[in-house]
């Protein structure tokens, strides 16, 4: 009995023993596994038992390794997805600065497309309205070292002149122009010290309650500013500066345009002026388009020719400076005549005077017309009474007229019906207006004349021919 009792007791004590041993190892396999667990990081547990606990541990350090697995993962899909939410907003920030870049280019298109400057000024308002309500907009541009003031409104664009703001360095334009610097209140009627020491007023003399002034320029040049004014504070944000600071590079380039064309405009006038006063208007257009001018027949005109009585024997009493004056004189005043009875001069020659009426433009009435330009010559000799005599002559009939050569171009008539206007006219007396028969036929019925009978004409044999009566 004692032998059994004690192999109880052993198996007894065997049996506590090994349950104090798990009870104290599953204690430490929860130490371990609650550090583990609420450690940063999965900690890989230690635990070597060969049991049902080491195998749990073993689990538990497998499930440990797949949980970081996971975490990195869920790291990294974590830094992917701020990577992508700023991205994103980098991207949303580059499409709105390319969407304001493309709406600024198609305004500075559509303001630099145009080469009158009115039209500019009206497009700028249009657009600086449409960005921030603008009350007014002001603009000042310098051009030649002279300032041009223009004042913007919603129906109206008008220059400026005449004012004593203009020039008054307390205008924000000409703050902005002189010190090349930007100029922007929100509050006005409060801050306006900060650049100015007078309170800042629209043209219709309403107080400003935002300000902002920008000066421009072109190729380095500063050429002007513009000024945006609105009687509502804080009427004005960081999109509104960088808007017309924008804008005003295109204004700058437009204007700059404007003044170019407007220059070359000047200079086309010029030249047009001086070749109108070589050729006639419509020769003048065909040489332009063309390069070149189609001689033309016409069937019917009036030739008229001029000369001084006695021109060398005078001529050589005279300095030359004398003789220059006195031409000119004379053939200045023929000028204005011709042009009074839309007669087209043709050429001097020395003392020679030639005109013709009937081309380009054909008229009906071109004899009675050169009749009466020749009239107006001898009174204005008469009056005159300086160191000439004249002699006229008027012939009618066809001539080709056109411009020979390519160089100093010439407009010139040519034909028999030249040649007699010029014996009608050496075949004249002092103060006399000659004409031939073809001419007489036109203007008898108008003007009073004495017929001289047939007269010997140079190569021409005896020709009738007639005084036109001035009284």
């Amino acid at each position: 009995m004692m032998i059994i009792f004690t192999l109880l007791l052993v198996c007894m004590g065997s049996l506590l023993w090994i349950k104090y041993v798990q009870s104290k190892q599953i204690g430490e396999l929860k130490a371990k596994t609650d550090f583990a667990v609420t450690a940063d990081n999965l900690i890989k547990i230690e635990f070597n038992v060969d049991n049902d606990l080491g195998k749990i541990a073993d689990n538990f350090n497998a499930l440990g390794s797949k949980y970081a697995v996971q975490k990195e993962q869920v790291m990294h899909l974590g830094s992917l997805t701020e990577k992508h939410d700023e991205l994103s907003g980098k991207l949303k920030t580059i499409e709105s600065s390319i969407s304001q870049i493309t709406l600024i280019t198609d305004i500075g298109k559509d303001i630099t497309s145009s080469l009158d400057l009115n039209d500019i000024l009206s497009k700028v308002f249009k657009y600086v309205y449409s960005s921030m309500v603008a009350d007014e907009v002001h603009i000042l541009i310098e051009k030649n070292n002279e300032k041009y003031y223009y004042v913007l409104k919603p129906k109206s664009i008008s220059q400026v002149k005449d004012q004593p703001w203009l020039s008054d360095i307390d205008n924000v334009l000409n703050w902005a122009f002189t010190n090349n610097k930007d100029l922007i209140l929100q509050d006005a009627r409060n801050d306006f010290e900060q650049y100015v020491f007078k309170r800042i007023v629209l043209f219709d003399r309403r107080e400003a309650a935002s300000v902002m002034s920008i000066p421009f320029g072109f190729n380095t040049k500063q050429t002007g500013s513009i000024a945006v004014f609105n009687t509502k504070q804080q009427a004005i944000d960081k999109y509104h500066l960088d808007f017309i600071k924008s804008l005003a590079s295109y204004i700058a380039v437009a204007i700059d345009n404007s003044n170019l064309f407007e220059q070359l405009d000047d200079e086309k006038k010029k030249s047009d002026g001086l070749l109108l006063n070589i050729l006639p208007e419509e020769i003048a257009v065909e040489l332009k388009k063309k390069g070149k001018v189609q001689s033309k027949q016409y069937e019917n005109v009036t030739v008229l020719f001029t000369d001084f009585v006695n021109f060398t024997g005078i001529s050589a009493q005279m300095t030359p400076t004398e003789l220059v004056q006195e031409i000119h004189q004379n053939f200045t005043v023929f000028d204005a005549i011709m042009e009074k009875y839309e007669l087209e001069k043709i050429k001097t020659i020395g003392d020679a005077y030639l005109a013709v009426c009937g081309l380009p433009n054909e008229t009906d009435d071109h004899a009675k017309r050169v009749v009466k330009a020749a009239i107006d010559i001898c009174n204005y000799m008469d009056s005159h009474k300086g160191k000439f005599q004249i002699r006229v002559g008027i012939n009618t009939g066809p001539v080709v007229a056109g411009i020979v050569g390519v160089k100093k171009y010439a407009y010139d008539i040519w034909g028999d019906t030249v040649n007699m206007a010029s014996r009608m006219e050496s075949s004249s007396e002092p103060g006399k207006i000659n004409i031939s028969a073809s001419t007489y036929e036109l203007v008898k019925d108008e003007f009073a004349c004495s017929y001289r009978g047939k007269i010997n004409a140079k190569n021409k044999g005896e020709v009738d021919m007639w005084f036109v009566n001035r009284i």
